[in-house]
């Protein structure tokens, strides 16, 4: 790595490190893009050259965790041998992330939600990771693995929303749900052969 390229990446790491904070601390709501930067040790307009928003600064910490979350999920669903217990433990961080605050989850997942769907990065870590969930699934639902990996997404988001809503009273109720939601289309899955 080059010397700009780690300043680059040692300014990133601040820039998400200072807005997990102050999101912790004071509410999405109530944290200014000016604070973030005076936190982060950078000047405002360096702030906005790395995320011209506060939306995109959430989008910036939401990416790096949700990254962390899949790596961790992915290890731990190829070590279950039951593809509905493979799917929750895949889940697990997720589940888990957006559990330890719920506020910002729900920050997290507007903004998410709305995200131009041209942004290459974004579309490129959604559409690899249903590839990746297919396939984890492919050998219990062979050439069908594409259409459960969509649909396990699907009942992940059910139950993601209905957690930030606070329609259950957190991850293991969250889990739960899920699991039952998996379960149910497992059914349907054909293995090859």
């Amino acid at each position: 790595m080059s010397l700009r390229e780690r300043n680059k990446a040692r300014t990133l790491e601040a820039i998400r490190q200072a807005a997990a904070e102050l999101f912790a601390r004071q509410g999405y709501a109530e944290t200014r893009t000016r604070d973030i930067a005076e936190a982060a040790g950078i000047a405002t307009g360096t702030l906005f050259n790395y995320a011209p928003t506060k939306e995109a600064v959430v989008l910036l910490l939401w990416m790096d965790h949700a990254q962390k979350a899949v790596e961790t999920g992915l290890r731990a669903a190829q070590a279950a041998s039951d593809p509905v217990d493979a799917c929750v433990a895949l889940f697990h961080p997720i589940f888990s992330f957006y559990g330890e605050d719920l506020e910002l989850g729900r920050v997290f997942l507007q903004h998410v939600m709305f995200m131009q769907s041209e942004d290459p990065e974004f579309r490129q870590l959604n559409e690899g990771f249903i590839g990746q969930i297919a396939l984890l699934l492919v050998p219990h639902a062979g050439d069908g693995a594409l259409t459960a990996a969509v649909n396990v997404f699907a009942a992940y988001y059910t139950t993601l929303t209905a957690m930030l809503a606070e329609r259950l009273p957190g991850v293991p109720a969250t889990e739960q749900m899920f699991r039952e939601l998996v379960r149910g289309q497992a059914r349907g899955w054909r293995a090859p052969g």
